[in-house]
């Protein structure tokens, strides 16, 4: 399975096509973020799916505690998560990609974030 790790910021700019031309494929085949709230604060937990190209899960960490977390996903094929835990501080955007063979088509996702060995939050996404 091809993984690679993925500074959430480098997507971000990616999805939004800063720093390099759109072409109408690209256009056509991105789909929407989806975010959601982590716990009470303003930290955000995202899924960008882009069909049959890659799956985006990141935390934009907005809140003044630092955190040690890891990211996963569900979707149409099961479970995956990142590379492992990982420590985030205040301002800080962390995320991880996941390309094919994992299934990046048509169905639903939900992101998954779990700081410090505790419960999660989620962001879900429909992908039809």
């Amino acid at each position: 399975m091809i993984k690679k790790m993925v500074p959430a910021l480098i997507a971000l700019v990616a999805f939004l096509g800063i720093g390099a031309p759109a072409t109408a494929n690209a256009a056509t085949s991105a789909l929407p973020t989806k975010c959601a709230n982590v716990g009470f604060s303003a930290s955000l937990i995202c899924i960008d799916v882009n069909k049959n190209n890659w799956v985006t899960v990141w935390y934009d960490k907005r809140s003044n505690l630092r955190d040690t977390c890891r990211l996963s996903f569900s979707g149409p094929d099961g479970g995956h998560e990142d590379e492992g835990w990982f420590t985030i501080e205040f301002g800080q955007l962390k995320g991880y990609r996941w390309y094919p063979p994992v299934y990046t088509g048509a169905g639903a996702y939900t992101g998954f974030l779990r700081c410090g060995g505790g419960g999660s939050s989620s962001g879900t996404l429909f992908v039809g």
